[in-house]
């Protein structure tokens, strides 16, 4: 028996060892799906991330901030067009 939850009426996830809940509904697994180091599609995964651009390579650079944005400060300015505060 696997831990499984249903919505119920007012919107809140209601857990039960039972296969179907009280309306007849199947009801779903409470655990994420088991994640394989021998994941026979990730190929296919990593085209579709690609394809669609949310792969973590494809996203900007997050801003720094502190030491490293005091001595880029020039640089930031010029691209963002305002100014630096010192932190």
């Amino acid at each position: 028996m696997f831990l499984q939850y249903y919505v119920n009426e007012k919107g809140y996830h209601c857990y039960t060892l039972k296969k179907f809940d009280p309306m007849g509904q199947q009801t779903c697994p409470a655990h994420p799906a088991h994640f394989s180091p021998d994941d026979k599609y990730s190929k296919q995964q990593v085209t579709i991330k690609k394809c669609f651009k949310v792969l973590m390579t494809q996203q900007l650079r997050p801003v720094l901030c502190g030491f490293v944005k005091l001595l880029c400060c020039p640089l930031l300015d010029q691209l963002s067009g305002t100014e630096c505060v010192n932190l």
